[in-house]
């Protein structure tokens, strides 16, 4: 099976995790003072795609392709886009 993570839309940042959240409940519970939204999971594929589609250019996205890559090969499990 195919790793997943989320994106969590945070006050101030965007967070990828791979943490095994059950539901978003359980994201909001962990942020709660800085939560607005998640997606996913998704693959690694599936949120290069949605960073295609929905910033365009890489140079506008949170998180660059390579980035992306190596959170997925890593042992990190769960990075921010450092705002």
């Amino acid at each position: 099976m195919e790793e997943k993570a989320m994106i969590i839309y945070l006050e101030d940042a965007m967070l990828l995790s791979k943490k095994p959240y059950k539901s978003w409940r359980e994201v909001q519970d962990e942020y709660y003072d800085q939560y607005k939204t998640n997606l996913g999971p998704m693959t690694k594929q599936e949120i290069i795609h949605f960073f295609e589609e929905d910033f365009g250019e890489e140079s506008a996205w949170p998180f660059s392709k390579e980035t992306i890559e190596a959170f997925f090969h890593g042992a990190e499990v769960t990075i921010s886009d450092d705002k």
